[in-house]
């Protein structure tokens, strides 16, 4: 596809990302279909998909000023994800109707370790495809799940290589247009986002931008004032590992054997991953090598200003120092006045000299 095929690609996912829910709205009124919210983070969204609704993740950011009536009030029903400790931000925005719309909460048993065995997955898949089936009225069968699950891997296999042309190309992508694929990706059907990333992959090395400095970017999945940000103190993208969910490799389900199985395999693996950063120091020092291997300069991360979530940045902090990377933590706030004081933070760590 040529790079005109790039730029209308990158400019679509702009005006989903601007309006996702008039994006759901749209995909209800064309397909007769229904919406699932989705708060993040770690929900199956195949099983969804292959019972005929559209996955729609809310992280509570969307509008910087909410509108009334609350957009989301086209959602058909909501899915609570299997971690605890939810940000406020992401069940303060919601609608009154939230309270009597179909819910289902795929949450474990509190315990030390947090880690669900193998049958306890498997029941909160099977419990989602049921509830997805009396909401949608189109249970997912075994032939349409495996299909939602080849769907879906091919997504990450794009977003994989979105990642590695960062590092590659510092500069193919300003971080507003990466801002922009990832949340697209939140609100459109995925066969179609798919076609969109590759799409937006074609953009040619013509199009690529002079930059300062390479950042690789962690944590919470950046809001739009820190892509305008690093955009605007010249600095490049280089690498990312937000927490989003399915998104990544790591996140493939094996597309053999029985695709409720291959889920609740997957799930579990990532509620072990979870686990282990609470109690492995290495998970520090891969992700570091990632950065490094990336290319980046700096490091910054996103946070939500937690107990746990400050020990776990102490880790990185001191990780990064061995490798003399800066490193900058910064404490997200997602109400509509996200401070100005916090963009000429970013400016400032990204104009300053490494040493």
């Amino acid at each position: 596809m040529s790079s005109g095929g790039a730029e209308d690609a990158l400019r679509f996912a702009g005006r989903t990302s601007s309006d996702p829910a008039d994006a759901v709205s749209r995909w209800k009124a064309t397909t007769g279909g229904k919406a699932a919210g989705c708060l993040p983070l770690y929900i199956p969204e195949e099983i969804l998909h292959a019972s005929g609704m559209l996955p729609v993740t809310v992280c509570g950011d969307e509008y910087r000023v909410v509108p009334e009536p609350c957009p989301w009030e086209i959602i058909d029903g909501w899915v609570l994800p299997p971690v605890s400790g939810l940000p406020p931000e992401s069940v303060n925005f919601l609608p009154e109707a939230f309270t009597v719309l179909p819910q289902v909460s795929l949450g474990f048993p509190s315990r030390g370790m947090k880690v669900p065995s193998g049958e306890e997955a498997l029941d909160r898949v099977e419990m989602l495809r049921e509830w997805a089936g009396d909401v949608s009225g189109m249970p997912a069968n075994d032939g349409a799940l495996s299909k939602s699950i080849s769907v879906y891997n091919e997504s990450r296999r794009l977003f994989s290589a979105l990642e590695g042309r960062l590092a590659s190309t510092p500069g193919a992508y300003s971080a507003v247009e990466v801002y922009r694929l990832f949340r697209s990706a939140m609100a459109l059907p995925r066969e179609a986002h798919t076609g969109l990333l590759r799409a937006a992959l074609s953009r040619g090395p013509a199009d690529v931008r002079r930059f300062r400095a390479r950042i690789f970017l962690g944590g919470m999945t950046a809001l739009r004032p820190v892509m305008e940000a690093i955009d605007a103190s010249g600095a490049a993208l280089a690498g990312e590992a937000f927490d989003a969910g399915h998104r990544t490799l790591e996140a493939m389900v094996d597309e053999a054997g029985d695709p409720a199985l291959a889920l609740a395999r997957r799930l579990r693996s990532r509620m072990l991953g979870l686990a282990e950063e609470e109690v492995d120091p290495s998970w520090a020092a891969r992700l570091l090598d990632r950065v490094e291997a990336s290319g980046a300069e700096r490091f910054l991360h996103l946070g939500t200003g937690s107990d746990a979530h400050m020990e776990k940045i102490g880790k990185l902090a001191e990780e990064a120092g061995k490798r003399g990377i800066p490193f900058l933590c910064l404490e997200m706030d997602l109400s509509p006045g996200w401070p100005e004081q916090r963009k000429e933070r970013i400016a400032s760590f990204l104009r300053k000299d490494r040493s």
